[in-house]
């Protein structure tokens, strides 16, 4: 259960708190990796890799860098697309990020409306997750329920992603 409110006490990081100066690659992944580090299920995960960057860039999910180096909004993406990547395929994150390329203010309340709603959502889990740990019956249910809502989320979000 630990490990639970763990997960659900992590903030999103502040785009006030992502640099203002462009970072190189190992800068970037450095700083993903620790703010981001608690959303990790093994210690042995990379929550963002230099392939995953580069096919991200590649595939026109983000912009490609400026002689080597990432700046703040790419960064905000980056942050977004580290958690997304785990629903949405590669085409849909390119379709929701051209969707939100719209100027650099709009992606900035894009990233605070992302962060509020992980909040909201993680406060509404941490209030309504009751399980006991010690009974496996339990677990598996919370494990049924949870992937259930979880893959009807995704559906949807990909019914949607199509009306773009």
């Amino acid at each position: 259960m630990e490990d639970i409110k763990k997960l659900l006490s992590y903030e999103i990081v502040d785009k006030e708190d992502i640099p203002n100066l462009d970072l190189y690659m190992d800068q970037l992944l450095l700083f993903i990796e620790e703010k981001m580090n608690t959303l990790k299920r093994h210690e042995e995960d990379k929550t963002l890799t230099k392939t995953m960057v580069n096919n991200y860039v590649k595939g026109k999910v983000i912009s490609s860098p400026v002689k080597k180096k990432y700046n703040k909004n790419q960064i905000m993406k980056l942050i977004m697309i580290s958690q997304l990547k785990n629903i949405l395929q590669l085409s849909d994150l390119k379709e929701l990020c051209d969707s939100t390329n719209l100027e650099e203010e709009s992606l900035a309340n894009y990233y605070d409306f992302y962060r509020d709603e992980q909040k909201r959502i993680y406060t509404e889990l941490m209030n309504s997750s009751k399980i006991d740990i010690d009974n496996k019956d339990e677990i598996i249910k919370s494990i049924i329920t949870l992937s259930v809502e979880a893959d009807i989320r995704k559906r949807v979000s990909e019914i949607l992603i199509d009306k773009l």
